[in-house]
């Protein structure tokens, strides 16, 4: 069974990338099914799996055959799953610093005489929601 694995791969190697269709279906479902468990949505899995798919096949000259292909290919979609998830964190993240912050919907108008006073409340505003973000999140604004 692994054999056969290993005989595609080096037939994809060798210029015959339509063979790597062959391991897309092996595994396929299993990796959909992997990935849904962090993504929590199959559409989203399926969008994971597939570009752990490409990237495994992008990467497939750099396949040492020490460890079955399924392992290999399990550690992609773990590694693209994990991305994700950081992805649509930190995207979640960026949406309520906006909408709290205020800077959407708060005008400062040049020509009132209380416009140097709130642009001050404002960045005390912005340095406080800034100085509440984990290290980890302050160190990607920067």
């Amino acid at each position: 069974m692994f054999y056969d694995d290993y005989k595609i791969i080096k037939s994809v190697i060798d210029g015959k990338t339509r063979d790597y269709e062959l391991l897309v279906k092996k595994y396929q479902l299993r990796i959909i099914s992997l990935c849904q468990k962090y993504t929590k949505n199959y559409h989203d899995a399926e969008e994971v799996s597939q570009e752990a798919f490409v990237k495994a096949f992008n990467s497939l000259s750099n396949f040492r055959f020490e460890s079955k292909f399924y392992s290999w290919l399990h550690r992609i979609a773990i590694n693209c799953s994990l991305n994700y998830i950081n992805s649509k964190e930190k995207n979640r993240e960026k949406e309520t610093i906006s909408e709290n912050s205020g800077l959407t919907d708060k005008r400062i108008s040049e020509e009132s005489p209380d416009s140097y006073l709130e642009l001050e409340n404002l960045a005390e505003d912005i340095k406080a929601t800034y100085d509440n973000l984990s290290t980890d999140l302050r160190k990607s604004l920067d």
